[in-house]
């Protein structure tokens, strides 16, 4: 089946995710190694340089051998991703025997992809053809399966509100989605038209770019996480050091004690209801932009009527979501990490710290209190 002959994109496609992919990478295990989210991050941009340089080998060498692209079963991988993404922002552990029976899809058709390289059966129609139309449906079923099941799993609420996380695996899930309906109305377009090598292009050329646009969200994730990492483990955000020393500048404030007070039922009803201090990448400005107030309107509430910083109080907000969970059993099941992670924290350590600097006891001398009462 040969492609028409237009613009050659999907090479460079290819090539730019590849690289993205490897910078990714880089950051990646440079930033944090123990973040459970990040681990399904890096392991997922590993996989995606891997299929990207894959298939850009395969258009420069072997164009005319397309079976080698379409048998590896590739696409039986993503669904499991985004599991996993999922798994990790709701604070689960991921086991490997978890990871084996995910994979399974894969590895059957890998296995047949072995099977057909070395038996060479794959170049006759009466057992390609039908072998292929099996994998399709089942690669369907499988995009389709972890879809839905990641929109409808009961997981915690906590995820609504980690927005960089929630973007990549929001945009995965659309990608999935939008790939599975796609390869739906491809499938009936060739039945119907024999229009294969045009249908063909376009689709691949759809499954590469959203691939793309992942890995550029991943990217922009992992700058954010890289540049926070040392404030997360001591360092005094900018934020703070304003909110401390400019106390004395708002004593001639000409915010109101009724604006003030106004301002102060606002924050707290909003974290309240939505909890946006288990997002790790929560700053001031975008807490201001949820209340739609000005951001050093803001500074001035913690300042002048909360007698606080911004850190400070979102810690508290932290620590206090981190000791509920505790007392409600929900999370005597997870590890110190991952208990951190699901509190909003970027690390073990800044956890820890502010724990025992707000309770007065360290997370497991508190559990220990609880599970003995």
């Amino acid at each position: 089946m040969n492609e028409p002959a237009i613009f050659p994109l999907i090479p460079y496609l290819l090539l730019l995710t590849g690289t993205v992919s490897a910078i990714n990478i880089y950051i990646g295990f440079e930033y944090n190694k123990k973040d459970l989210f990040g681990k399904v991050i890096n392991a997922f941009s590993i996989f995606v340089f891997f299929h990207a340089f894959y298939v850009f080998y395969l258009e420069n060498f072997y164009i005319h051998e397309r079976w080698l692209d379409r048998m590896m079963p590739f696409i039986f991988v993503y669904g499991p991703f985004l599991y996993f993404a999922l798994r990790a922002m709701k604070g689960k552990t991921i086991s490997t025997g978890r990871v084996l029976i995910h994979l399974i899809p894969f590895a059957i058709f890998f296995v047949i992809f072995i099977h057909s390289a070395i038996y060479g059966w794959y170049k006759d129609p009466h057992i390609f053809k039908p072998v292929m139309r099996i994998s399709a449906l089942c690669s369907v079923c499988s995009l389709l399966g972890y879809t839905f099941t990641g929109i409808f799993s009961n997981g915690s609420n906590a995820i609504l509100h980690m927005k960089r996380k929630r973007n990549i695996v929001l945009v995965g899930g659309i990608m999935m989605l939008f790939v599975s309906m796609f390869f739906i109305a491809v499938s009936i377009s060739i039945a119907k038209h024999g229009t294969a090598a045009q249908s063909s292009y376009v689709f691949r050329t759809t499954i590469y770019t959203f691939m793309l646009i992942i890995t550029v969200l991943i990217l922009g994730y992992l700058k954010n996480m890289f540049l926070k990492i040392h404030r997360a483990d001591g360092e005094r955000p900018l934020e703070d050091a304003l909110d401390k020393d400019a106390t004395p500048l708002y004593a001639k404030s000409k915010l109101s004690d009724l604006q003030l007070q106004e301002y102060t039922s606002r924050l707290n009803d909003l974290m309240d209801a939505q909890k946006p201090y288990l997002d790790p990448s929560l700053s001031l400005e975008n807490l201001a932009l949820q209340l739609k107030i000005p951001a050093h309107h803001l500074t001035q509430t913690f300042n002048l009527q909360l007698q606080t910083n911004f850190t400070s109080f979102v810690n508290k907000h932290r620590i206090a979501y981190a000791c509920h969970m505790l007392d409600n059993k929900s999370g005597s099941k997870l590890t110190i990490e991952q208990l951190a992670l699901a509190s909003g924290f970027n690390s073990k350590i800044s956890f820890n710290r502010n724990f025992k600097l707000i309770v007065g006891l360290t997370p497991s001398e508190y559990l220990q209190e609880v599970t003995s009462t």
